[in-house]
């Protein structure tokens, strides 16, 4: 089900992620996850490349794999969790732009990502060992 409200992506976030595999730092308005800032009222986030406004598809993204970080999410996954795409429908190559154009607007070295990985022939995540950090 897509949330309707910033309540219901906090809502949401709290129960997706085992204790093995910590959500980024919940402060309220703020995902916080290393040096990266997700702002869930702004829908903006601040990190090594300054603030960066983004698009309604890229923040649904982004804040998907933020509240689950360590988890690895096929293309068809992020279709399905975070678009409600049914089963077998949408394409990979979608979720695939998508990821590349976030790449673009908040890594510092796109072609060389360390804040979105890609894990070869599984999916996409937030690399665990960027440990929450709480805001200053």
């Amino acid at each position: 089900m897509k949330p309707d409200s910033n309540l219901a992506y906090s809502a949401k976030s709290r129960g997706g992620a085992p204790p093995s595999a910590p959500p980024a730092a919940d402060t309220g308005q703020w995902l916080v996850n290393g040096e990266f800032r997700l702002d869930t009222m702004g829908f903006k986030l601040c990190g090594p490349r300054g603030d960066v406004q983004l698009t309604a598809v890229q923040y649904d993204l982004l804040y998907h794999l933020m509240s689950h970080t360590g988890h690895v999410f096929s293309p068809v996954r992020l279709l399905q969790e975070v678009w409600d795409y049914p089963s077998d429908t949408g394409s990979p190559d979608l979720v695939r732009v998508h990821i590349k154009n976030l790449r673009e607007r908040i890594e510092v070295d796109p072609r060389a990502p360390a804040f979105i990985r890609t894990v070869a022939g599984h999916g996409y995540t937030i690399d665990p060992a960027r440990t929450p950090q709480t805001n200053a």
